[in-house]
């Protein structure tokens, strides 16, 4: 058995500091209006530098590059609202190529460039070497998207947070909403073996399905480097008996292989699936897909039931184009809870930052209320958007919020 991480529980006299939290956190996104407008407030002193380690190459750009003009957005919202503690944000880039090999030099550029803060890679193996840098020199790191618990303490870089779901809470989620709204008993999991948030958000599933008295009929694994899942389609078919849901956790390359083949076999049953699989960038794979669910951070099809999350979308497309995926509004939360932490904690040192980002339960984020904790720096019980695609269109369905936080002991 792995070892388990406490999740502490908030008091209740933390709500009004909560409510101070929202009333900064509103002032941010007022800015929103001040920027339309041409409205701005002085900032003095030299910038404060961010620097983001970003994918804007290779495979993972597709996440990177919308997620990163989410940062811009955010700072110049920031900057336009007086900036943080009177001064402005300047944004720094470096690529990193979609290679772990490019993380820490990278890095090691932007921290040499006088960085305060250090945007990682949305992943664990791609973010942890510019992570244990930033640590290394006393600078905190966040991460917009990385899924894992082990963006943080369990991973050993204290001064590292993430904004993303939390991949067991995914998991959970899917698990909830098969059981509770779908009133499905049996299941069959399908997962990629090829990053840890696959395996994360498939525990969340398997552990949150049977405890609500689900069956998991049987459990397969394939590579993304897999060119057929026939011997899986074999032993699922020996089973004797078709599941009611088919659970895939993997990414639009291996997954939609996957999709395509599970149909081809003949296997109708809804899918349910994660925020891997949101944007519209891997459907011409399976045109006209249908029975198919998904967790998300947002729709940004204009549908979202937040009209907060809707207007920003629409702002975004009106300053870019359409995105080709939910997750840049982490981007934005990230900024947020950055100008929080600094003016709570009057400092730019990591440690500083980071007892104050511990220390604030529920901050309002445009991701929704977030909390860290001392033992988790990612949140487990922040609200999803259930998304459904039905003739190859995708909708907007619901939040869901977990109703009981995923187990983290195996």
């Amino acid at each position: 058995m792995g070892r388990r991480y406490v999740l502490r529980q908030m008091s209740p006299a933390v709500a009004g500091g909560t409510k101070r939290l929202r009333v900064v956190a509103t002032a941010i996104a007022a800015a929103v209006v001040a920027a339309a407008c041409g409205g701005s407030q002085t900032t003095t002193g030299n910038p404060i530098i961010v620097g983001a380690v970003m994918n804007l190459s290779g495979s993972i750009s597709v996440y990177d590059l919308p997620t990163l003009n989410a940062f811009r957005m955010a700072v110049d919202d920031v900057n336009h609202s007086g900036g943080v503690m009177g001064r402005s944000l300047q944004l720094v880039t470096e690529d990193m190529h979609s290679t772990v090999a490019d993380s820490r030099p990278a890095a090691a550029d932007l921290l040499g460039r006088g960085a305060s803060l250090l945007i990682t890679a949305s992943d664990y193996d791609l973010g942890s070497p510019a992570a244990f840098a930033a640590q290394s020199r006393n600078v905190l790191a966040l991460a917009a998207g990385c899924g894992s618990i082990q963006c943080g303490p369990p991973g050993g870089a204290p001064l590292w947070f993430t904004f993303g779901n939390a991949g067991r809470s995914e998991g959970a989620a899917m698990a909830e909403f098969a059981s509770r709204s779908k009133q499905f008993r049996t299941a069959w999991t399908l997962r990629d073996s090829a990053a840890l948030f696959h395996t994360e958000t498939w525990k969340g599933f398997r552990d949150r399905f049977t405890e609500l008295g689900g069956t998991i009929l049987g459990s397969e694994t394939f590579a993304p480097t897999d060119t057929t899942i026939a011997p899986q389609l074999s032993r699922l078919a020996a089973i004797g008996r078709a599941p009611d849901v088919i659970f895939l956790t993997s990414d639009t390359t291996g997954g939609v292989a996957a999709i395509r083949q599970l149909r081809a076999a003949g296997y109708q049953q809804p899918i349910l699936s994660t925020n891997s699989f949101d944007g519209s960038y891997w459907e011409q794979g399976v045109p006209g897909l249908s029975n198919f669910y998904y967790s998300n951070y947002a729709s940004f099809y204009g549908d979202d039931p937040s009209k907060d999350i809707n207007q920003f979308f629409a702002r975004y497309k009106a300053k870019y184009s359409l995105p080709q995926n939910s997750i840049l509004i982490t981007g934005y939360a990230l900024i947020q809870a950055f100008k929080l932490a600094a003016e709570k904690a009057r400092s730019l040192a990591g440690d500083k930052l980071t007892a104050a980002l511990e220390s604030m339960p529920q901050m309002d984020l445009f991701v929704g209320p977030t909390t860290f904790t001392h033992d988790l720096h990612i949140d487990l019980a922040r609200r999803m958007v259930v998304m459904t695609i039905q003739g190859g269109q995708p909708k907007a369905l619901q939040y869901w919020t977990l109703s009981k936080l995923p187990r983290l002991d195996d």
